[in-house]
């Protein structure tokens, strides 16, 4: 009489685990890769981490980000729920940090695979990290870049096309490498890992101007703090899963083999809002910075055409909504001069979300432009004492793309915007030091 084999725990350990799928295995072959990580990589660890530290705690008081808190606050355990004061379970703790490293849309993302990288995998990566020495924690966040590098391609801009979320799965699958790093699994474990991670991980555009957009992130990052702790257990998964996923929300897997060596760090967001308007928003600021009008004649944005329909909520009631409105986003823009998150209070969507756009503003969809670029050109026609003055600018590369990086004092000046709604300066500085020589051991001070 023949028996299945069984894992230590006993549990039984299906063949289908056996039958490995190419994207699969060469996902979980990542956690043996034992290449160097030079400096300028380290840097780059500590920019993300930076990065996502600060939008995170900017989001603590976020109506969101409460609304998780409340909901698992019993679940009490050794993660901490970031800036809140509190202990929860691991998955309980991932489901609130990652709602909160999205919840004020002003997180990273990687414009090739239009995700937002970071609020999946940080926290993930932060749950079995903190406590490994430094040198193993740059090890295991870089893994679970170079797994998001992987499928970002064969999965992002294909499903983002149909209304889905990549976020979500791309970043599932980072964290799953990038934890499995982190704990020292096998090659075996990882793949069981990944299985399970993406397993139900599925985010849709469709939540946008809605709280629960944010939440997928933390939904994510649950589920794969989950699965770890699953494959941890002796549960087996099957080997084909990722594979079938990733071919199923975005293209055809391709033949021959997979580049899981190279890396793309996501880019930091200057502005918090989508970043489809960000090159409007700057071009905005470039002018206003030459007049004290507030009101002109007409402002004029002419973008690539999909820009508009991106942020489609014409009277915003809600931060979320305001956030996802182009129109609310460039007239604030112009108003303030400025764009940070205090143009997204209570009081500013009350007075100028409700209201529509004002009669000043005109967006311009460009069938010039390319499709899937940024170019923008804005132009104001300014009143009063200067009738009749024309001011024009034109951005052909948004910030913080490969090619116009923000240099490190802007990136500080985010940082302590951020961060210093909630904390002192003394204390901020505190933990922006502290990335450098741990880039995960930081979160379990906050």
């Amino acid at each position: 009489m023949s028996t299945s084999p069984t894992t230590t725990t006993g549990l039984p350990r299906s063949s289908a685990a056996n039958a490995q799928g190419r994207l699969q295995g060469a996902l979980a072959s990542i956690v043996e890769d034992d290449r160097p990580i030079g400096p300028d990589v380290r840097a780059g660890v500590v920019r993300q981490v930076r990065d996502t530290l600060g939008v995170a705690l900017a989001a603590v008081p976020a109506p969101g980000v409460q609304a998780v808190l409340r909901a698992v606050e019993p679940e009490r355990g050794d993660s901490p729920a970031w800036g809140h004061g509190i202990r929860l379970s691991r998955p309980a703790a991932a489901l609130v940090n990652g709602t909160a490293v999205q919840a004020l849309e002003f997180d990273d993302i990687v414009h090739d695979s239009t995700a937002h990288l970071s609020s999946v995998l940080v926290p993930v990566a932060s749950t079995f990290g903190a406590g490994v020495p430094a040198d193993e924690a740059f090890a295991g966040f870089v893994a679970g870049l170079r797994a998001a590098r992987t499928v970002g391609p064969l999965l992002g801009r294909p499903a983002h096309k149909r209304g889905v979320q990549p976020t979500h799965t791309i970043g599932a699958v980072a964290g799953a490498v990038a934890a499995a790093r982190l704990l020292g699994m096998t090659a075996e474990q990882c793949s069981d890992v990944l299985a399970l991670a993406v397993t139900g991980v599925v985010g849709t555009r469709a939540h946008t101007g809605t709280p629960a957009k944010a939440m997928q992130s933390g939904i994510a990052a649950a589920a794969t703090v989950r699965a770890v702790e699953l494959v941890r257990a002796g549960v087996r998964a099957g080997g084909g899963v990722v594979d079938t996923v990733i071919s199923t929300l975005g293209e055809r897997l391709p033949d021959g083999a997979f580049d899981t060596g190279e890396i793309t760090f996501p880019s930091i967001k200057p502005y918090p809002s989508c970043g489809v308007v960000h090159s409007a928003v700057e071009a905005i600021l470039r002018l206003r910075e030459q007049t004290d009008v507030t009101e002109p004649e007409l402002l004029e944005v002419r973008m690539p055409p999909r820009a508009r329909p991106a942020m489609p909520f014409e009277n915003p009631a809600t931060g979320d909504e305001a956030r996802w409105s182009a129109v609310f986003v460039l007239a604030q823009a112009w108003r303030h001069g400025r764009l940070t998150l205090d143009q997204y209070s209570p009081q500013e969507i009350a007075t100028h979300g409700s209201a529509g756009p004002p009669a000043w503003l005109r967006i311009v969809p460009d069938e010039s432009f390319d499709p899937d670029g940024e170019e923008t050109v804005v132009r104001a026609v300014l009143g009063g004492g200067v009738e009749g003055r024309t001011l024009e600018a034109a951005i052909d590369q948004r910030l913080d793309y490969p090619g116009r990086p923000l240099a490190e004092a802007q990136l500080m000046d985010k940082y302590l915007h951020c961060v210093t709604r909630g904390l002192d300066v003394s204390a901020a500085l505190a933990l922006w030091t502290g990335v450098d020589d741990h880039p995960l051991a930081v979160f379990g001070r906050i």
